[in-house]
């Protein structure tokens, strides 16, 4: 497997694992917003943590996608994922993104 293969693979690998993060980070932050109208402390109390790791995870994954860019000889903006994207071998990775 070439190096560009590989880190193309950690690249969308990455992406997926980003999606389902952030699917579950807008699922807590509904819980609390819901805890927040309900004047529910105890419920924001236990929210928060759930909310702490999964940024800490999101911000981790962010890190390594712009390691991942870096390796490929781009950008760790948009202006590098576009780039990426805008090569025709990667649609696959381009839906990923804009679902992100």
């Amino acid at each position: 497997m070439t190096q560009h293969k590989h880190t193309f693979d950690v690249l969308k690998n990455n992406i997926l694992a980003e999606m389902a993060s952030m699917r579950s980070f807008v699922e807590v932050l509904k819980l609390e917003q819901q805890a927040l109208v309900d004047n529910n402390a105890d419920a924001l109390i236990a929210i928060t943590p759930q909310k702490n790791e999964l940024l800490t995870s999101i911000l981790g994954m962010e890190s390594q996608r712009s390691q991942s860019l870096v390796s490929l000889g781009l950008s760790t903006d948009a202006a590098g994922m576009q780039a990426l994207l805008s090569q025709a071998t990667h649609a696959a990775l381009t839906e990923h993104w804009d679902t992100l």
